[in-house]
C-alpha cells in the first residue's frame, strides 16, 4: 500500500474503533437492541470515492476490526463488501453522491443490498430462515440511522482522505 494511504487508513480505523463502542455503550445503556454496523457505512464510502486495487485488502481490514464488535463473521461481510463494491464500480459513472439526499438515498439502496447478500449467504449456511426475519425487523431501524448519519461520516472522511486520494492513491496503485 502506498505510503499516503496508510495514515487515512490507521485514522479510519481507529474512527471505526470509536463509533462501534459509541454506538454499542448508547445503545444499551438506553435498553434498545439495536447494533449499527458502521463498517457498511466505511466500505460504501471506500466504493464510491477510492479507486485501488488494494480494495478487497481494505474491505478485509475493516471488517476484521468490525468483528472485535460483533458476533457476525467476517468473511461473510468481506464477501457482501466485495460484491457491493463490484457493482458500485460498474455503477460510478451513473452514481452521483452530489448531496446529502442523494448519499442517503444511495447509502440505503447498497445497504439493502448488502442485507440481501448477506442473508442469503447465511441462509445457505443455516439452512433456517427464521434467523432472516428477525435479522430484517433489526434491519430497517439500522439502515434508516446508518443512512441519515452517512453525509455527515462521507464528509469526514472526505477531508481525512483528501490527501491520499489527490496525490498518490490513484497513480502509484
Amino acid at each position: 500500500m502506498g505510503s499516503k494511504m496508510i495514515r487515512p487508513l490507521v485514522l479510519t480505523l481507529l474512527i471505526l474503533c470509536l463509533l462501534e463502542i459509541f454506538s454499542t455503550a448508547l445503545f444499551s445503556g438506553i435498553g434498545v437492541d439495536l447494533r449499527l454496523p458502521f463498517s457498511i457505512l466505511i466500505i460504501l464510502y471506500f466504493s464510491f470515492k477510492l479507486q485501488t486495487v488494494y480494495m478487497p485488502l481494505l474491505i478485509l481490514l475493516v471488517q476484521f476490526v468490525h468483528n472485535f464488535f460483533s458476533i457476525e463473521s467476517w468473511e461473510v461481510g468481506t464477501i457482501s463488501g466485495i460484491l457491493i463494491y463490484l457493482l458500485i464500480s460498474y455503477l460510478k459513472d451513473l452514481v452521483h453522491l452530489t448531496n446529502a439526499v442523494l448519499v442517503i438515498f444511495f447509502v440505503q439502496v447498497f445497504q439493502f443490498l448488502w442485507f440481501l447478500i448477506t442473508s442469503f449467504l447465511y441462509y445457505i449456511h443455516l439452512g433456517d430462515s427464521s434467523y432472516l426475519v428477525q435479522r430484517f425487523w433489526n434491519f430497517i431501524p439500522e439502515s434508516l440511522i446508518l443512512s441519515f448519519v452517512s453525509p455527515v461520516l462521507f464528509w469526514f472522511l472526505d477531508i481525512l482522505w483528501k490527501q491520499a486520494q489527490g496525490e498518490s492513491l490513484r497513480e502509484s496503485l
